[in-house]
């Protein structure tokens, strides 16, 4: 079962969340993050967001930024010593937003009207804690900038490590240089405690205006037999804003799934064809 990002779970009926998330002024968020990022982010299991608060918790205890660092810290730290994601087993996206991304997002509340900064109600998605925090991946840059230039559309259930390896893979066979490139992943830059709750109609405008802007769309291919996300609903969803709003379509794989693949097709085509 997907969570957070999904769209069957969006209620058809009038909410209160539903009439504060309008698609006229909500827009699509826009920040994407760097390589460098996911693949810490992959290698570590986020813990390495905990060393980043750490640090700025450090700097000073008369910072307002420091003060909800430190705070931000100890409920990481304990939401993380009960859920902390096992890397010797599979490590799934869906796995990352469980055990990472909603214990560190959800009791994090910016109200910045000057220079306050206050903790309380889920609010922000981990793209916005990621900006008000200023965190930086393992190469010095900035984790999330805006806006994004890549959009990645994949399944819930792949494999992190495999799904940041088909991402770097791309890059390489593009040539694309590695610090330009700014991945807009759902997990990340969506709102993972609240985006069940946006109207639907949102889904087809303003989302589909972020993919028309992003302008790339990679589709990241978990098996090449039989791909999981080309059974996922809203994975078809995102192919269909790609082609409709003009945007480029792009593939990509595991290097080992690529090389089944390619010999797949050099030793029996018909493999391939079914």
């Amino acid at each position: 079962m997907e969570v957070g990002f999904n769209p069957r779970t969006l209620s058809s009926g009038s909410t209160s969340t539903e009439a504060s998330i309008d698609e006229k002024t909500f827009p699509c968020p826009m920040a994407g993050c760097t390589y460098a990022f996911l693949d810490e982010f992959a290698r570590t299991g986020g813990s390495s967001v905990e060393k980043h608060l750490r640090t700025l918790s450090e700097g000073g205890s008369g910072s307002l930024l420091s003060r909800a660092a430190a705070q931000l810290q100890r409920i990481f730290k304990r939401s993380s010593s009960t859920d902390c994601p096992n890397l010797s087993e599979s490590f799934t996206i869906a796995d990352a937003c469980n055990s990472v991304i909603k214990p560190h997002t959800q009791r994090f509340r910016c109200t910045h009207s000057g220079s306050s900064l206050a903790l309380g109600s889920p609010d922000l998605s981990y793209a916005q804690v990621a900006q008000l925090t200023s965190l930086k991946d393992s190469r010095g840059n900035l984790a999330f900038v805006e806006p994004a230039n890549l959009f990645v559309s994949h399944a819930w259930k792949a494999d992190f490590k495999h799904f940041v390896s088909a991402l770097l893979l791309w890059l390489q066979k593009k040539n694309y240089p590695m610090d330009e490139a700014y991945f807009w992943v759902d997990a990340f830059v969506i709102n993972q405690n609240s985006s069940a709750s946006f109207p639907q109609k949102w889904w087809s405008t303003r989302f589909m205006q972020g993919i028309q802007q992003i302008g790339t769309t990679i589709l990241v291919l978990d098996h090449w037999q039989e791909p999981e996300c080309l059974r996922r609903a809203w994975v078809l969803w995102e192919i269909y804003c790609t082609i409709v709003s003009g945007a480029k379509l792009e593939l990509t794989m595991h290097p080992n799934t690529l090389e089944e693949f390619e010999g797949a097709i050099g030793g029996s085509f018909e493999v391939v064809q079914n």
